[in-house]
Order: C-alpha cells, then sequence, then structure tokens
C-alpha cells in the first residue's frame, strides 16, 4: 500500500510490502521451460497442436510442402538453425528476466538489446560497410549468422557443408547464452 505525502512541496512515496499481497509464482527449472518451448514450437510448425479456438493450426504440414516445392530448400536445416536460434534468443530473454526486477525494466532492456542488434546483424545495413569496430562487435550477435544461414538456404540452397561455420557460431553461443542465464537465475533463486 503505497502512501503519498508532502514534504518541502515534493510529492514522496513510502511503500509498505503486505505478505499476503504477493503473488507466487511456482520455480520451474530453465531447462524444462526450454524444453517446452521447442516441443511447443515444433508441435506447432508440424500441425499437432491446436489453438485457443480448437481449429487445427493451417500452418503445419502443408507449410512445409508448400516450402520444399517453390524453394529448394532443406527443411531439417532449416529447423535445427531455426532451434539453434532461438536457444540463443531464448538465453538472452531468460537472462534479461532474471536480471530485471520489474516488468517495465525487462521490456526496455529488452528494446534496448534487441533494437541495436536488428540494426547490426546485416539486415538493414550491410556488415562490410560498417567501421571495423562495429564489426567485431557483431560477431556476438546471433542474428547475424541466423541471416547469413536463412539467406544461404532460400536464396542460394546451399546445405551444411557451407553454413556450419554459421551453425557452429550460433551453437557456441546458444550455449554461453543458456548457460550464463542459467547461472544468473539460479543465485536469484538462493
Amino acid at each position: 500500500m503505497a502512501r503519498r505525502g508532502t514534504r518541502g512541496g515534493s510529492t514522496t512515496r513510502t511503500r509498505h510490502t503486505d505478505p499476503h499481497a504477493l503473488t507466487y509464482v511456482s520455480i520451474i527449472v530453465p531447462e524444462v521451460v526450454i524444453a517446452l518451448s521447442t516441443l511447443v514450437l515444433f508441435a506447432s510448425t508440424f500441425g499437432i497442436i491446436n489453438d485457443a479456438t480448437g481449429m487445427r493450426l493451417q500452418l503445419g504440414i502443408p507449410t512445409i510442402i508448400a516450402a520444399q516445392m517453390l524453394f529448394d530448400i532443406s527443411i531439417v536445416l532449416l529447423l535445427v538453425a531455426t532451434g539453434l536460434f532461438l536457444m540463443t534468443t531464448i538465453g538472452i530473454g531468460l537472462f534479461i528476466s532474471t536480471v530485471a526486477s520489474t516488468q517495465q525494466q525487462a521490456m526496455m532492456t529488452a528494446f534496448f538489446f534487441f533494437f541495436p542488434a536488428v540494426l547490426l546483424s546485416g539486415f538493414m545495413f550491410p556488415i562490410a560497410n560498417m567501421p571495423v569496430p562495429v564489426q567485431w562487435l557483431t560477431i556476438v550477435n546471433p542474428l547475424r549468422y541466423f541471416l547469413i544461414i536463412i539467406r544461404g538456404i532460400f536464396l542460394k540452397g546451399v546445405g551444411v557443408s557451407v553454413l556450419w561455420p554459421e551453425l557452429l557460431a550460433l551453437f557456441i553461443l546458444g550455449i554461453i547464452t543458456l548457460t550464463v542465464s542459467t547461472r544468473a537465475f539460479r543465485k536469484t533463486l538462493s
């Protein structure tokens, strides 16, 4: 409950915590959250789960068949690359939510992280045209590698033999972000 008072013409706010007003959230191990979100992603991709209205999701297998017919792409490579990219972004999101104390702080931190990540990914501006220090900064941007993989799969039709450095970079970034965010999350629990 907040109480307002005036002191020297300014408004001050004192906070009193009510133990009964706290919201309790069940604690779930981060690995379980990541596994469940990955399962939902792949289940929705293949049309296994239903949406809230009970109608079958229409983006599943027909979309994969159409993509295979329209583009000569490797669906398995695309799903593996998407899973690796999601692993890195889930790790970054988990770290931001662990560090932030409020939802507004988490949203602002995510905005100030992901907006420059999009600008520095090579999506809007070529990385080769950026200053050299900024080019070095883009090495830790997972979106950079994912865009190279997407362009390679859809535009060039290349496979793992060409895209393995980017896949390896996404895997390493994913392991690092998930490890750091999991350790930070466990520290906040204790």
